[in-house]
């Protein structure tokens, strides 16, 4: 399949096993499943009090100790080795395509489905697994439009969960934010191997995904 410019649109890849804003370590305690979470680490690199909400958007502070320059764009086009994932401009360039979790009720395009609309089923069989937990967080890549086929809206829906929702397709991201998730998000997607870099999106709706020469594992460079 040809590629051509305007169907691809450079995506931010972020490190694959440590999302450099979220942590979450899942602690077995006898029956239940206690989940710790650590959201949005870089918080640490600013006093609390500089970050506030307007338009229900989790908003940057205003006073940088460091911007981003061009140099440092190119360090990530690269892909450099040497740009690690707790490094503080690469943190704060992540930060600020964050939007935080929307005050609204959730405003579904389809109202009438049942709230779970997993592919098969997932949510539900989770949900007994975690005896039905309220007030936990997910983490769910390829999140699409947050609506139809997700994995995570029955726990944001009826166990008042949150989490962050990563889709890399502008379009369907944008849908996302319109149906009032109450999860970060984030327009991006994951680095297919343990780099910092710059990668080609194809957008292609539900066949959407990293060109070829960015792929891993068959077919790709990876």
């Amino acid at each position: 399949m040809m590629v051509t410019s305007r169907n691809l649109v450079a995506i931010f890849g972020l490190c694959s096993v440590s999302i450099l804003f979220v942590f979450i370590i899942v602690v077995l305690q006898g029956e239940g499943l206690v989940i710790e979470q650590i959201v949005r680490a870089s918080q640490r690199l600013t006093k609390k009090e500089d970050t506030v909400k307007e338009n229900k958007i989790v908003a940057i502070p205003t006073k940088w100790e460091k911007f981003i320059s061009a140099s440092e764009v190119r360090r990530i086009k690269e892909g450099n080795e040497f740009i690690p994932t707790n490094d503080p401009v690469l943190i704060e360039y992540i930060r600020k395509q964050i939007a935080g979790p929307s005050e609204e009720p959730l405003f579904l395009f389809n109202p009438e489905q049942e709230i779970d609309q997993s592919q098969v089923g997932q949510s539900k069989r989770v949900d007994e697994i975690l005896h039905h937990k309220t007030r936990g967080f997910y983490v769910e890549c390829g999140a699409a439009a947050g609506e139809r086929d997700s994995n995570t809206l029955f726990f944001d829906g009826a166990r008042n969960w949150t989490g962050l929702l990563i889709e890399p397709d502008p379009e369907a991201y944008d849908s996302m934010l319109r149906r009032n998730r109450h999860a970060y998000s984030i327009n991006s997607c994951l680095s297919p191997d343990n780099q910092t870099k710059m990668m080609l999106f194809e957008v292609a709706g539900e066949r959407g995904g990293l060109a070829n020469q960015d792929r891993a594992g068959p077919g790709g460079k990876g």
